[in-house]
């Protein structure tokens, strides 16, 4: 008895097993005999009810069977299990204590101080459904012989957990590119793998940002708290390329890990820029398109490094159902996934890039206006990139009466001067600078 038969007669025995007593009184246990499997399905098809609860029981036993043999989502280290009651997950962190110089004679111990305290929220944002139709024909097909029975159960459940495995898969990458393109990500060049001294300079870079992950540090998380992440707490993705010109042992020691160990922390993946936007439309809200150019950025990437916790995916629900559609005689499986994906703003993560970060330019709009006093106006700032450097500025007006916000709103008092200078300044080049010059009225 080959593998494919022995896996089919044991699929229908624990399908009888788990089934009802009149369905095991009519249908008999599986044999490896062609007489056998005729006798099963000669019997179902003469007996509607019992056709009707194989076909329940198949979609249950398959999604249990299956699953060990899905499609991989190679990113699944991230993902953080069920989310066990409603849609909403708030995030805290918190910061360091505040410390101050005791001083009996002021009584400072009476001081409030509340505690530093950073909240994210998270909310479900995919909610899709997968379907298979299997007609009454399919079906009978899959009793001619154990094999073709076989083939029968992975047909049925393959396109939908192969394509939600698939998905998830997108899904995260897609995470991975936006935060990039956001500047969200600390971004560091790496002088790539061409040659052994590059590769050897490459790793060392990587080695520098996790040893540096272990401290509290403010520049790896966009929050800019204080935060550390210890080796067994660290993973590295790596693009298939990348990974075939890089030293693994001489990696494996920059984490303090023998290479078996290393391995459970290191994923390949094929690019950060292979995403298969047409489908990533369709399953996540408010998706957002990525452009050829970005797409072609997001390529030069060649490993991001990040702590476990970074990606907010948990599972809303991952359901499978069965029934019968009686209009069209057939029968409908259709697994359930709802979804979220989210970010991490408090957790460490950078990027690797061939591309050195730079600002190409910072520009303002409107960079001329007039303004009321006691009015508000925004400027809006638009900073060109490249590398995934920082999109963020800082802003400063000249005059002490006229004040702006880190969100570029400019208000003016009564005693403004009847002119005042609006400087945005990346806060990543410094040298890199727009002004607006707002006529007060």
């Amino acid at each position: 008895m080959n593998n494919k038969t022995n896996i089919a007669v044991q699929a229908l025995n624990a399908i009888r097993n788990s089934a009802s007593i009149e369905y095991r009184n009519y249908i008999p246990v599986a044999y490896p005999a062609q007489d056998s499997i005729l006798k099963i399905g000669s019997t179902m098809r003469d007996y509607p009810f019992l056709y009707n609860e194989y076909i329940d029981l198949i979609g249950r036993f398959v999604r249990y069977e299956y699953s060990a043999r899905m499609m991989e989502n190679h990113l699944a280290f991230g993902k953080r299990g069920m989310l066990p009651y409603g849609k909403t997950i708030g995030e805290i962190f918190q910061g360091l204590a505040e410390p101050f110089q005791f001083d009996a004679k002021t009584n400072n111990l009476w001081n409030v101080v509340p505690p530093d305290i950073q909240t994210a929220y998270h909310v479900v944002n995919s909610d899709i459904i997968y379907q298979v139709d299997v007609s009454p024909a399919a079906l009978d097909s899959a009793f001619l012989s154990w094999d073709e029975q076989y083939d029968f159960i992975e047909r049925v459940i393959r396109r939908m957990y192969d394509s939600a495995a698939y998905d998830d898969e997108q899904k995260m990458k897609y995470l991975i590119a936006i935060n990039l393109l956001n500047g969200s990500i600390k971004t560091i060049g790496i002088q790539g793998t061409a040659t052994e001294d590059a590769s050897r300079q490459s790793v060392k870079t990587i080695k520098g940002i996790s040893n540096n992950f272990m401290f509290p540090k403010t520049e790896y998380n966009r929050a800019g708290v204080l935060n550390h992440c210890a080796k067994d707490e660290q993973y590295i993705i790596m693009t298939a390329e990348y990974d075939a010109a890089t030293d693994v042992d001489v990696l494996a020691q920059s984490f303090n890990m023998d290479k078996a160990e290393f391995e459970g922390h290191r994923v390949l993946i094929d690019s950060f820029g292979s995403l298969n936007q047409e489908r990533l439309a369709k399953i996540i809200t408010d998706y957002v398109e990525i452009s050829a150019d970005n797409l072609t950025a997001l390529n030069n990437i060649g490993a991001v490094l990040m702590a476990k916790d970074w990606f907010m995916v948990y599972d809303s629900a991952f359901d499978m159902d069965s029934q019968k559609i009686s209009k069209r005689r057939s029968y409908q499986y259709t697994l359930h996934n709802r979804q979220m994906l989210s970010t991490s703003p408090f957790q460490n993560c950078v990027a690797f890039s061939a591309t050195t970060p730079s600002i190409k330019s910072v520009s303002v709009t409107p960079s001329t206006a007039t303004l009321n006093r006691g009015e508000t106006l925004q400027i809006e700032v638009n900073v060109i990139t490249a590398g995934f450097a920082p999109q963020t500025v800082t802003w400063e007006s000249d005059d002490v009466n006229t004040t702006v916000t880190e969100s570029g709103f400019v208000t003016t008092t009564n005693k403004s001067a009847p002119e005042a200078k609006i400087k945005a300044t990346s806060t990543f080049d410094k040298t890199k600078t727009a002004t607006a010059t707002l006529s007060i009225f």
